[in-house]
């Protein structure tokens, strides 16, 4: 925390009284990127008519983001000299994968609500592809355009399966 009061230009007693300490601080960096990238997530889901198209864009915009020193360093085991961020990424599901759950379905359900599946669906449907998203995020198997061609099918499988 010194090395954050000097850098902001406070005292380290400043910090204390706004952040109690370090897990607070990593707590606040993550809920504000978390927010960042879901506001871009959900500018995709609205830009595409074409729901397939739109939940695409949205994850690939999540796998895109991940390139941001931050979001590296939020995804890093702390070996390299970063921060120690990823427990609290994967340990604490309110963080991140809650929140990304709720807006993801918010806004699948208020964006796509001229198809013809209840909101439970949707919700349902938006917690699979947000998980399969994340998965790629913290544990990318491969280049992020096959997470992508995953993703597609997905929502395609779960789209032909409760529309026809």
């Amino acid at each position: 925390m010194t090395g954050v009061a000097a850098r902001v230009g406070v005292s380290r007693q400043a910090i204390y009284k706004q952040i109690p300490g370090k897990t607070a601080l990593g707590e606040a960096v993550i809920a504000r990127e978390t927010d960042r990238m879901l506001t871009g997530v959900e500018d995709q889901l609205r830009a595409c008519e074409d729901p397939v198209a739109a939940i695409t864009a949205a994850a690939g915009y999540v796998l895109d983001a991940a390139a941001s020193p931050l979001i590296k360093a939020m995804l890093t085991d702390g070996r390299s000299g970063t921060p120690d961020l990823l427990p609290l990424v994967t340990t604490r599901p309110e963080l991140v994968m809650g929140r990304a759950i709720t807006t993801v379905a918010a806004a699948a359900r208020d964006r796509f609500s001229d198809l013809p599946v209840d909101s439970q669906t949707i919700d349902r449907a938006s917690e699979m592809i947000v998980r399969l998203t994340f998965s790629h995020l913290i544990q990318a198997t491969g280049p992020a355009d096959e997470a992508l061609t995953q993703i597609r099918v997905l929502t395609e499988a779960i789209l032909a399966y409760y529309l026809t």
